[in-house]
C-alpha cells in the first residue's frame, strides 16, 4: 500500500518527532492530551456480506493496526504511533454494542493515547481473521494474515501486503460435505484506511473494506424445452484454470481522504487452478441456475486473458467442468439399441452423449469441458462505469445444453493423468447405472475420468453441437452509502 512519499520535516516539529518516536512508557505517560486519561480505542464497520465465508460486522475477528503521525499535507513523519516497519499491533475484539448491533469495540494489548505533537494521524488496519460465537477471534501462524503473507513498509514508505496466496483444498482430506472447495478454505482479505484529526474522543472509527474478487460459477439450461429436449448434464466438479496464484497489494492513501481503495492495486503472479470437485453430482435444470463452486473463490484481483481455443499450451484463462451428458427417452426399449447401449430405469432409458462411449453404456464415465472466459479484475474504481476488481463478485453464469447451447469444448489437455490428480481425490466414486444379471440398477462405483477424444475431435473443438453460452453478472459486497457499486458485463 503506497503512501505519499515524506518530504524533510521543518526543525520546529523535531522535539515532537523525537516524543512520538520514544519508547511505549514516554507515549502513555508523557504524550497524553487527554485529562480523563482514556487511551485509544476501536470501532469498526465492514462491507455488507451475502456468503458466510465473507469476513462482516458481525464476525469481524481481531485484527492488526498500524498508526503513524500525519502532517496536514499529506506528508507522514517517521515515528510510528502503533506497530512498526515491520507491521501493526493487534486490536482484540472487546465486546458489541448493546444499544447498536452495527458496533463493537476492539482494544490494544497496551494503552495508547492521542499524540500532542501533531494533530492527524493515519491509521491502517488489516485482517483475514473472523470470530466465532463465542467472540473469540481465529488464530493464524501469521498473525492475522495467512501464512506466507506479509505486511511490510520500505525505507520509501511503501507499506505492502506481498505473498498473498488464496488456499487449495486438501485433496487427501475427507470433507465432512463431500465437497472438495478451495472457496471454502480461502481467506476474506479487508484493509481500513483512516486519517484521524487529534479529538477529545478516544475511539477511532475503521470501515474494512473487500480487498479480494469474489468468484461464483452458476448454470441451467436456458429456454429448454422439456417435451423434445432430454439433455441431462450432471456435474462433478467446477473450476476456474489459470487464474493467479498469489499476489502484492500495494496502495496510494490520498490525503483527508477516509478511504483510497480506488487507489489500491494488486499485481498478481504465477498461475494456478481454483474450484470445487464433489462426491455427489449435481444435475442442471431449467428453473433455475446451479452453483457449482458450492463455495464461493476469494481471488486476486487480476485480468484474465482468455484461452484462444486453440493451443495445446497455454496461459490464457477458462472456465472447465467435470460432467457427463445424457439422452433421456421414455420407455424401456430403444430400436435398434441393445440393452448395453443404453441404460433401463424407472420406466425411461437413457444414451450416453458424453463422454463419448462408442461401444457401451457407462454411468462411471465423466469428461471435461470448457469455455474461454476474460475479465479485468485489475482496478477497483468508485463510478459506476468501470466498476471492477477488489470488492466485487464477479458471477459466471452458464448455459449448458439449453435450447441454443452445447456443452462447451474440449480443453486444453496435454497430460490428463496429472490433471486428474490435481483436481480429483484419489478413490472418487460416483453413483451410477450399473448392468448385472440383465438388470440395471443404481451403485456407487470408482469415478472413470475420460481425458482422450474421438478420432474427429480436436482441442477446442465442441463436444456436442455448440459450445457452452454464457455472461457475467457483476454486483459489489457493500451498502449504496459507502460508495460501493453495482454493475454488469456481458461476454
Amino acid at each position: 500500500m503506497k503512501i505519499t512519499t515524506r518530504s524533510a520535516v521543518p526543525a520546529a516539529m523535531f522535539a515532537g518527532l523525537f516524543l512520538a518516536s520514544s519508547c511505549a512508557s514516554d507515549i502513555e505517560t508523557d504524550v497524553n492530551p487527554d485529562p480523563q486519561g482514556n487511551s485509544l480505542n476501536f470501532t469498526a464497520s465492514v462491507g455488507s456480506s451475502t456468503r458466510a465465508e465473507e469476513i462482516n460486522i458481525d464476525n469481524l475477528g481481531n485484527f492488526a493496526v498500524m498508526a503513524r503521525g500525519m502532517h496536514p499535507d499529506g506528508v507522514l513523519y517517521d515515528s510510528y504511533l502503533i506497530g512498526s516497519a515491520a507491521g501493526g499491533e493487534i486490536a482484540h475484539f472487546t465486546s458489541m454494542s448493546s444499544s447498536d448491533a452495527t458496533k463493537g469495540t476492539w482494544n490494544l494489548d497496551r494503552k495508547v493515547y492521542w499524540p500532542e505533537t501533531f494533530d492527524q494521524v493515519l491509521f491502517i488496519g488489516w485482517t483475514t481473521l473472523k470470530r466465532g460465537a463465542d467472540g473469540k477471534s481465529e488464530s493464524s501462524a501469521n498473525g492475522v494474515l495467512p501464512a506466507g503473507a506479509v505486511f511490510s513498509i520500505a525505507a520509501d514508505d511503501q507499506p505492502s501486503i506481498s505473498g498473498f496466496k488464496p488456499l487449495k483444498a486438501d485433496l487427501s482430506a475427507t470433507p465432512a460435505n463431500g465437497i472438495w472447495a478451495d472457496g471454502a478454505g480461502q481467506k476474506d482479505l479487508v484493509i481500513a484506511f483512516k486519517q484521524e484529526k487529534r479529538s477529545p474522543q478516544s475511539t477511532v472509527a475503521l470501515n474494512f473494506r473487500h480487498a479480494l474478487t469474489q468468484v461464483s460459477i452458476v448454470a441451467g439450461q436456458k429456454g429448454k424445452d422439456d417435451a423434445t429436449d432430454h439433455r441431462i448434464v450432471k456435474v462433478k466438479g467446477a473450476w476456474l484454470v489459470n487464474a493467479a496464484e498469489s499476489g502484492t497489494l500495494t496502495a496510494t492513501i490520498t490525503p483527508d481522504k477516509e478511504q483510497s481503495q480506488n487507489s489500491t492495486a494488486w499485481t498478481a503472479e504465477g498461475l494456478e487452478t481454483y474450484g470445487s470437485y464433489y462426491k455427489d453430482i449435481v444435475p442442471l435444470t431449467t428453473n433455475g441456475n446451479a452453483d457449482l463452486l458450492r463455495s464461493t473463490l476469494m481471488l486476486v484481483p487480476q485480468s484474465l486473458t482468455a484461452w484462444d481455443g486453440q493451443s495445446a499450451t497455454t496461459t490464457g484463462a477458462y472456465i472447465m467442468l467435470l460432467c457427463r451428458v445424457e439422452l433421456e427417452h421414455n420407455g424401456t426399449t430403444h430400436t435398434g439399441s441393445d440393452i448395453t447401449d443404453i441404460a433401463i430405469a424407472g420406466g425411461k432409458h437413457y444414451h450416453q452423449l458424453f463422454p463419448v462411449n462408442e461401444s457401451r453404456y457407462d454411468g462411471s464415465q465423466y469428461g471435461f469441458v470448457c469455455v474461454p472466459v476474460s475479465t479485468d479484475w485489475a482496478a477497483r474504481v468508485v463510478n459506476k462505469e468501470d466498476s471492477k476488481g477488489a470488492g466485487m463478485h464477479y458471477t459466471f453464469v452458464l448455459d449448458i445444453c439449453g435450447m441454443d447451447s452445447g456443452a462447451g469444448v474440449y480443453p486444453p489437455i496435454s497430460d490428463g493423468t496429472a490433471l486428474v490428480a490435481k483436481l480429483i481425490p484419489s478413490g472418487a466414486t460416483v453413483n451410477a447405472y450399473v448392468l448385472n444379471d440383465g438388470a440395471y440398477s443404481e451403485q456407487e462405483v470408482s469415478l472413470n475420468v475420460v481425458t482422450s477424444r474421438p478420432g474427429n475431435k480436436n482441442i477446442g473443438s465442441p463436444v456436442l453441437d455448440e459450445p457452452i453460452k454464457f455472461s457475467v453478472n457483476v454486483s459489489g459486497w457493500a451498502d449504496p452509502d459507502q460508495n460501493w457499486t453495482d454493475g454488469s458485463l456481458t461476454m
